[in-house]
């Protein structure tokens, strides 16, 4: 299908698209409280931001906060969806992907089953 898509925009045949790296993936906080105190102006923060001006530069205090995130966040691709989640989704899109099939003359049946580990 991208075979197709490129022809018909113009782009080089040969033209592959590396797929394998993420520029960017939806987190999820681990604990609520340490989101809240790394995320929002709270005195903590300002009272050990402060202390950290003195010691590092803010390329380094940035650095150091991102970490912190991530330490404290899960890949939510890793999450199981729950039925009811898969449920409310499926009903919501479920005229779009409809007419998508209609579009595309494709069978995107499977979209609507669910998959249980």
């Amino acid at each position: 299908m991208m075979r197709k898509l490129y022809d018909f925009i113009g782009v080089d045949s040969a033209f592959e698209v590396d797929t394998s790296r993420r520029s960017q993936t939806a987190q999820v906080p681990k604990n609520q409280s340490i989101n809240q105190l790394l995320r929002t102006r709270n005195p903590l923060r300002t009272a050990v931001g402060s202390a950290l001006k003195v010691m590092l530069p803010e390329g380094q205090r940035q650095k150091l906060r991102s970490q912190l995130i991530a330490a404290n966040s899960t890949d939510k691709s890793e999450l199981p969806l729950s039925d009811e989640d898969r449920m409310l989704l499926e009903g919501y899109y479920r005229e779009d992907i409809l007419r998508l099939q209609d579009l595309l003359d494709r069978d995107l049946s499977s979209w609507f089953k669910v998959s249980r580990p």
